[in-house]
């Protein structure tokens, strides 16, 4: 049985361009068959169009640029676009991409096995998006089901307490669909006598532990043996907190027998005597470590683009020294080759050559202790040594020369956290800050304690941010910035940061400027 064609709409004005097309499809094995108009308007309004795929210009006599993909897009959703332009406009590419085009091709550029490559992979992506979009409806289904489940075996359970047969039953019914709620959620329950020191785990933590009862001591030190070796520390002083009336709810790392790490969110509660001792802790743990995998791309994402920005100041800083060193290096050299030999001399340019190989050094090991994996492991970060580290990255940029910059520390701060990831807050605002005020201006940088928390303030001399758009700043994509480049994810991220660190970040501005206020926990 032959291959059904490929059946592809070509919308171009320029008939060299179609018979360009057209000669490209026919060099190749693949079967296709192509339909050609010249304007949008042909095609749209009339209906559903059966084609496989759509060959887009976007210099058409009824319809220019970005809005050609719009308007197609909306007339035809479920068929895939691929943009054939005459423009090598990346700009306008990732533009159009963002509109929903599969791909983005340039004229003169686009051979036959490429322009076949991506009408293949158009087609495939939207059937994968189909296909993606229909799994995630019936999950959805699929969860709602478990849910009604459970409140009719819940139901069932209050209603037939008093006949043990049936109370046994629906108890039965009601733990086998919890379990595969569970399952599904990779949600597990579990509970702790403190007085005997015996923990009972679900069958889901046993799955997200990758242990089996058998390997598991059902001890609290068993479970802190579980734990990632840097975090647990921070496990037992959440759950020292819980004993005395603190809400548990924590982040952490656990360390399967293979070595493979796993991020789960663990919550609880204490239940207590009439003497207010301890006695029972209920709690449960969900495997985040999907959603963390995400965080820290997205992170990563950011402090690379944040590199890419330093990268032309810090070059700059480099190069300084380098000339230094090189014009010491080639007057040494000279006076060699002439035999010259002035041992105080020598020992002054090589002294400078040591100075300026240190002042080197050290922007390298700023810019490698922003991007190094060790420090944004949690741990005691001296918040005024942090701030002033930042300030340094930001001054090998040079944007400092024409900025005042005003410190008002309050003694030694010290707070928990991660000290990769607190830096990254920090330049995201210092920057920000710097844009606003456009390289000039003042900058002031306040620390101190509150009664359970250290403070940083950051704050400007620009020109404030509207009160309408305040409570926007920290939503993901939405950038004031997007005409130079911004895509809306470092405010967005520095928040995310922040409240993982148990914090609160806060803005306030008016036409004097604006100050981030940031919390964070002793």
């Amino acid at each position: 049985m032959k291959d059904e064609p490929i059946k592809i709409l070509l919308i171009e004005d320029n008939p060299g361009d179609v018979n360009l097309v057209k000669e490209m499809l026919a060099e190749t094995e693949t079967l296709f068959e192509l339909t050609h108009v010249e304007k949008l308007g042909k095609v749209l309004g009339v209906g559903t169009l059966n084609f496989d795929v759509i060959l887009l210009d976007l210099s058409l006599p009824d319809a220019y640029g970005l809005d050609t993909v719009i308007k197609m897009r909306s007339a035809m959703p479920n068929i895939p676009i691929v943009v054939m332009s005459g423009l090598g406009d990346v700009e306008l590419a990732i533009k159009a991409l963002h509109e929903g085009a599969q791909d983005y091709l340039v004229k003169g550029q686009a051979d036959s096995n490429l322009l076949v490559r991506s009408v293949r992979y158009a087609i495939e992506r939207k059937q994968a998006e189909e296909e993606l979009r229909r799994a995630h409806d019936e999950l959805e289904i699929r969860v709602k089901e478990r849910t009604a489940e459970l409140v009719s075996a819940n139901e069932a359970l209050l209603a037939e307490i008093a006949e043990r047969k049936k109370t046994q039953e629906a108890l039965f019914r009601s733990e086998a669909s919890l379990a595969e709620a569970q399952r599904i959620a990779h949600l597990g329950n579990w509970e702790w006598n403190i007085s005997t020191n015996e923990i009972y785990w679900s069958d889901e933590i046993y799955r997200i532990f990758g242990i089996t009862p058998q390997q598991f001591g059902a001890t609290y030190e068993a479970f802190l043996g579980c734990i990632h070796p840097d975090d647990r520390e921070l496990v037992r002083e959440a759950v020292d907190g819980a004993m005395s009336g603190i809400p548990y709810n924590i982040d952490h790392r656990v360390v399967l027998p293979d070595g493979a790490v796993r991020f789960v969110n663990e919550q609880g509660r204490v239940t207590f005597n009439e003497n207010g001792m301890p006695v029972r802790m209920l709690g449960t743990v969900q495997d985040i470590t999907e959603k963390k995998e995400k965080e820290i791309r997205l992170i990563m994402t950011e402090r690379l683009a944040a590199l890419g920005q330093m990268a032309s100041g810090v070059a700059h800083e480099i190069n300084n020294p380098l000339a230094t060193v090189a014009a010491c290096a080639e007057g040494l050299l000279n006076r060699i080759r002439q035999g010259r030999f002035d041992r105080e001399l020598f020992e002054n340019y090589l002294k400078i050559i040591d100075e300026e190989v240190v002042r080197c050094k050290a922007i390298t090991t700023s810019m490698l202790s922003f991007v190094r994996k060790t420090s944004y492991e949690k741990r005691d970060v001296d918040i005024n040594f942090l701030v002033n580290k930042t300030l340094e990255l930001v001054n090998f940029q040079g944007r400092l020369k024409d900025v005042e910059v005003r410190k008002k520390y309050d003694g030694m701060l010290i707070a928990r956290g991660s000290e990769g990831e607190l830096r990254q807050v920090l330049l995201i605002i210092i920057l920000n800050s710097l844009d606003a005020m456009e390289d000039r201006g003042v900058l002031t940088i306040g620390t101190g304690v509150g009664d359970n928390h250290v403070f940083i303030e950051i704050s400007d001399t620009g020109p404030g941010i509207p009160p309408e758009l305040r409570q926007k700043i920290f939503d993901s994509f939405f950038s004031t910035k997007s005409e130079k480049g911004g895509i809306g994810l470092g405010l967005s991220i520095a928040h995310k940061i922040i409240k993982d660190h148990n914090g609160d970040i806060f803005v306030a501005s008016d036409g004097n400027g604006t100050t981030f206020r940031i919390l964070l926990p002793k």
